[in-house]
C-alpha cells in the first residue's frame, strides 16, 4: 500500500474497537525471534467483524517513528519465506 510509510502490519482480530487514525502502542514478538519489538502505530485500515467479504477481520497498523528495527526484522523474515504461499499480514 503506497500510502503507508515506515512499514506496517495487519493484526487479525475477531472484534475491534479501533477506528481509522487511532494511535496504538504495539509490542510484538516475531515467530522464533527471542526479541520483543515495540512501536507507536496508527490505525490505517480496519476490517470489522461484521464484514461480509472474504477479508480477515482486524486492523492495519502503520509504524510511526520507530528506529526501523521492527521493519527490518519483518522484511528479513519475509525474505526467508519468499517461496511460502501462506498469508503474511503485512502492509
Amino acid at each position: 500500500m503506497p500510502f503507508i510509510s515506515n512499514g506496517g502490519l495487519f493484526i487479525p482480530e475477531q472484534a475491534t474497537e479501533s477506528a481509522l487514525g487511532d494511535l496504538v502502542f504495539l509490542v510484538i514478538r516475531l515467530l522464533d525471534d527471542p526479541l520483543q519489538y515495540a512501536s507507536n502505530c496508527r490505525v490505517v485500515w480496519t476490517t470489522p467483524g461484521c464484514s461480509e467479504t472474504m477479508l480477515s477481520n482486524g486492523i492495519g497498523l502503520q509504524f510511526l517513528g520507530d528506529d526501523g528495527r521492527l521493519r527490518f526484522a519483518i522484511e528479513t523474515l519475509l525474505v526467508s519465506k519468499i517461496d511460502d504461499r501462506s498469508n503474511s499480514f503485512t502492509l
